[in-house]
């Protein structure tokens, strides 16, 4: 039997698993990326999980290590360009890395770009976009069953810019669909109401004003977002995924989606739906490997 080592490289954890040429997963690990650290501390975690993963396996029957990024990535060259929540990591050519290290083929990918390949394994959809919202936001396109990426960069759908005076993002805007609507975006606000960040998991368990106003506000810029994806690519269904909408249920979607039928008019034929992968991320960095 050959296997797949699936990596989701996020800003705040990074998940590995094994997963067969049947797309089950056979074993998986949790850790925190602890990206502040810095690039060592994070690239020496990375090892970490990975070496766990491929323990008790024999290294030729790994067929790859996959791994979906929180940041653009040059597919081409296999070069990290600058995550804006991984600190440190600008033009890492980390398949290289990790390919030296373990001796076994590496392919990387954009995180969500992932998601929609797995997404579009498992449906019948041509034309779909993946939408990842946790701690920040990122995209991932499939058109005619094709990951998009135009001239290297496409589906960087977080960095839409929403309101020209809003917030500062960490890709150096202002106003980013990211840095209105993310787990980010949750935090800041948060902070200025109550003091302290608070989580999305814990945010709707509030019931004050406050709290409610910032959902309602989060809400209200994702609505945009997903109307002005519509507009531009009229997908057959925008899927999301990601902490924010897991741990917020339908808190923050539900309301979402009426802000986005009010703006979309004649495109309101694009079905939103929450992702039925246990996790995309992991099952698209295994289909890297498959065809």
């Amino acid at each position: 039997m050959k296997y797949i080592v699936s990596v989701d490289f996020g800003g705040s954890k990074i998940k590995t698993a094994l997963i067969d040429l049947h797309g089950n997963t056979i074993k998986n690990i949790t850790v925190p990326t602890h990206a502040r650290k810095g690039k060592s501390y994070v690239l020496n975690t990375l090892y970490d999980a990975i070496r766990w993963t491929i323990e008790g396996f024999h290294k030729q029957d790994i067929l790859g290590i996959g791994i979906g990024v929180a940041s653009p990535v040059d597919f081409d060259k296999q070069v990290v360009i600058d995550p804006p929540n991984i600190p440190g990591w600008k033009n890492v050519k980390l398949s290289n890395i990790i390919q030296n290290q373990f001796k076994i083929k590496t392919i990387i990918e954009n995180d969500v770009n992932c998601a929609a390949l797995a997404e579009s394994k498992f449906t019948d959809a041509r034309n779909i976009v993946a939408l990842a919202v946790g701690t920040g936001i990122g995209g991932g396109i499939i058109i005619n069953n094709k990951i998009y990426r135009g001239e290297g960069f496409a589906g960087e759908l977080g960095h839409i810019i929403i309101d020209t005076k809003g917030p500062k993002c960490g890709c150096g805007a202002n106003g980013c669909l990211e840095a209105l609507a993310s787990g980010i975006a949750i935090k800041r606000l948060t902070k200025k109401a109550f003091g302290k960040e608070i989580l999305a998991a814990d945010l709707v368990k509030i019931k004050n004003v406050k709290a409610k106003k910032i959902l309602k506000y989060i809400s209200i810029n994702l609505g945009i977002g997903l109307a002005t994806i519509i507009r531009v690519l009229n997908p057959k269904e925008i899927i999301l995924s990601g902490g924010v909408i897991d741990d917020t249920k339908q808190a923050i979607l539900k309301p979402a989606v009426r802000e986005m039928r009010k703006r979309v008019l004649i495109y309101d034929n694009t079905k939103i739906r929450t992702s039925q992968l246990a996790d995309p991320v992991l099952l698209g960095a295994a289909c890297l490997f498959l065809k």
